[in-house]
């Protein structure tokens, strides 16, 4: 799947364990992760499609932040994440499809 966030066009990847994926182009990269955005790609874990749409979601988050401190990059990320996407789902936002699938 590619998706463009604003001029950025990104290829998503949904793979069984993310850290492995990443760790060759990101050795820096040491803790566990359910999704990655770098160089282009989204790296999503794979699971059902409501948990790969919430990781999707959050990462093209990552993508739009340009907070000055990023240590409260992942707290503002989480943050608006719990707060917007139960609405894009309720709404029907199904990057992955669907739970009955």
């Amino acid at each position: 799947m590619n998706i463009t966030i604003g001029a950025t066009k990104f290829q998503v990847h949904v793979v069984k364990n993310v850290k492995k994926t990443v760790k060759n182009r990101h050795p820096q990269i040491d803790e566990e992760l359910q999704g990655f955005c770098a160089d282009g790609h989204i790296w999503i874990e794979k699971s059902d499609p409501k948990t790969q749409a919430r990781i999707l979601f959050h990462e093209m988050l990552h993508t739009c932040n340009l907070a000055e401190h990023p240590e409260l990059e992942e707290i503002r990320v989480e943050h608006t994440e719990h707060l917007i996407f139960p609405l894009l789902w309720k709404y029907g936002w199904r990057p992955f499809g669907d739970l009955e699938q």
